[in-house]
């Protein structure tokens, strides 16, 4: 049974009978490129189940909050179980165990980026 697939727009499609709930937050990375490509990446997870049963199932997403021109963005899709899509600006901080769609509109950072706290 599929309880959530993305549609050919990239939508997340939920199902209308189940029951959701936030799970936990499991990984988190803020990056600083410039003044103009500042983000950072969530990775949680949020339970569900129907109504008639008393199982739940954790589904992990990934979410980027970028702010541009004093305006947030936001970016949230689940990820497949075994998905990990490139993304330099977490991994160039390290951040190995935070979990990236393999495609998507979040933003991956730079190859060449370093982090803020790295610059002299």
């Amino acid at each position: 049974m599929e309880i959530i697939r993305r549609d050919a727009g990239s939508k997340v499609v939920l199902p209308d009978d189940h029951y959701y709930e936030f799970d936990e937050l499991r990984q988190q990375c803020f990056h600083v490129e410039n003044y103009c490509k500042i983000f950072h990446h969530f990775n949680f997870t949020i339970r569900l189940k129907k109504p008639s049963s008393s199982e739940w199932t954790s589904i992990l997403y990934l979410a980027e909050v970028k702010e541009i021109l004093r305006r947030k963005i936001y970016f949230c899709c689940p990820l497949e179980p075994h998905e990990n899509g490139d993304c330099y600006a977490c991994k160039n901080q390290g951040m190995d165990d935070l979990k990236h769609p393999t495609i998507g509109a979040f933003d991956r950072g730079s190859p060449d980026s370093i982090p803020l706290h790295v610059r002299g």
